[in-house]
C-alpha cells in the first residue's frame, strides 16, 4: 500500500512539473509535491475505481478493458492539470479520448513499447554485475537498476502529459 501511495503521488509530481514547463516554461518540485499531495484521495480514488473497470473489461472479454483502458488513460493528468476531482476525471479523459480511439492506442503502444524496451535494456546491461560480485556484485546491481530505472518510469507520466495538452489543443475551436 505504500509503494502504491509513493508510486502515485511520483505520478502526480511529474504530471505536475511537465505541465507547469509546458504552460509556464518552468517547474517547482516543492509546488508540484504539494499538489500532488492535495489531491491524493481523488489520484487513489481513480486509480481504485478505473483499475477496477478495466480489470473486469479485461476480465469480460479482453477487448473491452483495452478500450477501458484507452478510455481512462488521461485521469491523472485530468485531475492534476485541471483539479477536477476522481469521478469528474473519468468522464473528461472519456471526453478528450472520444473519437481519437485509435490514436491514443497508437500512442500507448509506442509508449509501453518504449518503456519495455528500455527496462529490458536496464535489466540486461546490470544483470552481468550480480553474476561476478555475490553479494557485493548483486548490491551493485540492484542499485544500478534502480538508477537507471528511475530515467525510465516517468517517461509515461511526462508522455501522458504531451498527449493531454495535444488533445486539449484538438478540442478547442
Amino acid at each position: 500500500i505504500l509503494s502504491w501511495i509513493i508510486g502515485t503521488i511520483a505520478y502526480g509530481i511529474v504530471v505536475k512539473c511537465a505541465s507547469d514547463l509546458t504552460e509556464k516554461g518552468s517547474a517547482n518540485l516543492q509546488n508540484a509535491f504539494n499538489h500532488a499531495t492535495s489531491k491524493l484521495l481523488s489520484l487513489l480514488a481513480v486509480a481504485i475505481v478505473s483499475g477496477i473497470l478495466i480489470i473486469l473489461g479485461l476480465i469480460a472479454l479482453i477487448i473491452p478493458g483495452i478500450i477501458l483502458a484507452i478510455m481512462f488513460s488521461l485521469v491523472i493528468p485530468a485531475i492534476i492539470i485541471e483539479n477536477v476531482g476522481a469521478i469528474d476525471s473519468l468522464s473528461r479523459s472519456r471526453k478528450l479520448v472520444s473519437h481519437r480511439w485509435l490514436k491514443t492506442f497508437a500512442f500507448l503502444l509506442i509508449i509501453g513499447i518504449i518503456i519495455g524496451v528500455a527496462s529490458v535494456i536496464v535489466t540486461w546491461t546490470v544483470s552481468p554485475l550480480s553474476i561476478f560480485g555475490g553479494a557485493a556484485g548483486s548490491i551493485v546491481s540492484s542499485v544500478l537498476s534502480a538508477i537507471l530505472t528511475a530515467f525510465i518510469v516517468p517517461i509515461y507520466p511526462i508522455a501522458l502529459t504531451v498527449y493531454y495538452y495535444s488533445m486539449l489543443a484538438k478540442e478547442q475551436p
